[in-house]
């Protein structure tokens, strides 16, 4: 089970966070943030893992995070610059 930290964008340069835990449950091995999102949502782990990771030309997945328990994962750049 994740808790979701939702966030608020205001402008491209002030961002308002709230603090609304969401606890949400995911299957092992789905995707929680695919390529083409906006990330507006931070994740802090209750149970299991986490890894973030880009897929290469060749189909190849190169971790980047490994999160577990207790832990936050997020992408810092698409979260706090609205990029995908």
């Amino acid at each position: 089970m994740l808790l979701r930290l939702n966030s608020f964008h205001y402008s491209n340069k002030t961002t308002l966070i709230f603090f609304i835990l969401e606890p949400t449950l995911y299957k092992k091995g789905g995707l929680i943030i695919k390529a083409d999102d906006i990330v507006t949502t931070t994740y802090g782990i209750q149970n299991g893992c986490l890894i973030t990771y880009p897929i290469d030309k060749h189909g190849k997945k190169h971790t980047l995070q490994f999160e577990i328990q207790g832990w936050w994962i997020i992408d810092f750049t698409a979260f706090f610059y609205l990029q995908k």
